[in-house]
């Protein structure tokens, strides 16, 4: 992809708006995003804001019964996107580039090799997730059945089915995307070091990432110094992570499951230490085998500019795109939360962030010289718990490994 066009590609964005409205014809976002993609016609917006006002002239109950975006709904091939409402994943898909005709309208785009295969990376993802879930869904109620979670549901008692099998109402599946700071941190190392500033190719990264960055000390303190990083309420890094949570919210969302309801996607960093483990060198300047980024945090140590900031950029991105939740964790020294003074600014900072759309948030408030003592004296600690993804743990449960990303976490306050 060209330098600042990562994601930018029309034929991508088209399929997956196509997509979610042909799944919810109510999906404004989509809408709006085809009828600019395809312009056709140059007045779509003004004709939309006409529609939208001579819809809130009417009654309240006419109101109800009008659809102020008919204007746009029936015009053209609009009229087309309409699937099976049992059509699986991969059968919407292959609908929306039909009815959109994109094999025929990518001939004339420039890159056409790559924007065909672009598609295909989309036919395949929508396959793999289909298959894998559906799989899970089918052992859930082999391997782990709830009889007396289920027993609680009027639905489930009157269908005579566990949860696990379809017996409750709503039937979602929630979809885990995780180490969102490592994800934009890297594509970002990426756009500067390769299309940007032109300081190696794509192929020599990927080397130097193979070799993780043994020889390349230098040209990693650049990237860990210089790039700018998510969580500093920098437009650059902020404005690539909107276009990545939007891009998984509309490739996951409302993908049918297994037991007859749709994927919910939500953005956790769950297991950061185990999985990092696995995990070689990325381009952000990570070194294989180190822990991943959590939740909605910024990676270790790279939020630079202060809790206001960390929050702002977290507060770009709507949460609406994942219902399944998100959390973002701040950890604050003892001393700025001290007495009456330090209770309201706690407060404060909650208020302020739900206020402005933000989802979960939680808190860590350590004296890193605290979680040091506790590591060579645990009996003394034995009722230290810190805050993990959705629960707590008691500190000196930790392994060393997991303990220490909270150390590193606490000593970047300093």
């Amino acid at each position: 992809a060209p330098a600042g066009k990562l994601l930018d590609n029309t034929e991508c964005q088209l399929v997956m708006s196509a997509y979610r409205y042909c799944i919810d014809h109510s999906d404004t976002a989509a809408l709006a995003t085809l009828t600019v993609l395809c312009d056709y016609t140059s007045d779509w917006l003004n004709k939309f804001c006409q529609a939208k006002q001579n819809h809130l002239a009417l009654p309240e109950e006419e109101q109800e019964k009008s659809d102020p975006y008919a204007v746009l709904k029936d015009t053209g091939w609009l009229k087309k996107l309409t699937t099976p409402a049992d059509a699986t994943p991969l059968e919407i898909l292959e609908y929306v580039i039909s009815a959109l005709e994109l094999d025929r309208k990518i001939a004339s785009m420039d890159n056409p090799d790559l924007r065909m295969s672009n598609l295909d990376e989309l036919r395949k993802v929508c396959i793999v997730m289909a298959e894998q879930q559906i799989l899970c869904d089918m052992a859930w109620k082999y391997v782990n059945p709830v009889p007396l979670l289920s027993g609680t549901f009027d639905s489930c008692m009157e269908k005579g089915r566990d949860i696990s099998d379809a017996g409750a109402v709503y039937n979602s599946t929630g979809c885990v995307c995780s180490y969102f700071a490592d994800a934009i941190d890297s594509l970002e190392a990426v756009r500067y070091l390769v299309y940007e500033q032109k300081l190696c190719t794509l192929a020599e990264l990927r080397q130097i990432l193979a070799d993780n960055w043994q020889g390349h000390e230098k040209l990693r303190a650049l990237v860990l110094k210089k790039i700018p990083k998510w969580g500093n309420n920098d437009p650059e890094p902020d404005s690539l992570a909107v276009e990545v949570a939007t891009f998984m919210s509309q490739l996951l969302f409302n993908l049918p499951n297994g037991r007859g309801g749709h994927f919910f996607p939500s953005i956790y960093g769950q297991m950061v230490v185990e999985r990092g483990r696995s995990i070689g060198a990325l381009p952000s300047g990570r070194l294989a085998g180190e822990p991943m980024s959590k939740n909605m945090d910024s990676a270790i140590g790279m939020d630079r500019n202060g809790i206001t900031a960390l929050m702002n950029s977290v507060l770009k991105i709507d949460m609406r795109q994942f219902p399944c939740g998100t959390c973002l964790d701040i950890m604050l020294h003892p001393t700025s939360v001290r007495g009456e003074e330090g209770v309201q600014i706690l407060v404060s900072l909650i208020r302020s962030f739900i206020a402005r759309g933000g989802s979960g948030i939680q808190f860590n408030i350590f004296d890193a010289a605290i979680l040091r003592d506790a590591q060579v004296h645990p009996e003394k600690y034995e009722n230290l718990q810190v805050r993990v993804c959705g629960w707590n743990v008691r500190f000196t449960d930790l392994t060393p490994e997991a303990q220490e990303t909270f150390i590193r976490e606490a000593e970047a306050l300093a």
